[in-house]
């Protein structure tokens, strides 16, 4: 179950960037099989569209936010839940400071009907994933 609300200072949008800033192979294998394990185990479409809109942005956009709220070689939690207007909001924190540092927020846009369906609506539902080795 997931904490109660954090405290938040910062409020990320993600967008769909070019394919030009990539994560290091390795990464990019990890947090993929994190995906499919924290999905059910299988490669399906909704995890082959997380792996495409957060690919392009993980360096850039994410990455940098959590090293500098979390540190490297932090072993964080995240999940993922059903936000306004079809945005899938992905929100990370590190467990061994839930009090002292506040989780990251992140706003996934253009969301499908069919995958809408496979996350849930009320955050208290999410199911945590754990995020390691998630930087390079």
């Amino acid at each position: 179950m997931p904490r109660s609300d954090p405290p938040r200072d910062r409020e990320s949008q993600f967008r769909q960037y070019s394919q030009d800033n990539s994560m290091p192979k390795r990464n990019r294998r990890n947090f993929f099989n994190s995906l499919s394990e924290f999905l059910g185990g299988n490669r399906s479409s909704t995890t082959e569209m997380l792996y495409r809109k957060l690919e392009p942005i993980w360096d850039t956009n994410i990455a940098p936010v959590l090293i500098e709220s979390f540190g490297k070689g932090t072993t964080l939690y995240l999940i993922l839940y059903l936000g306004n207007s079809h945005k899938l909001i992905l929100e990370v924190w590190d467990p061994k400071h839930v009090e002292s540092k506040p989780s990251q927020v992140f706003k996934l846009s253009g969301i499908t009907d069919n995958d809408i369906n496979n996350f849930p609506k009320d955050r208290s539902k999410a199911r945590i994933m754990t995020l390691e080795n998630w930087h390079d």
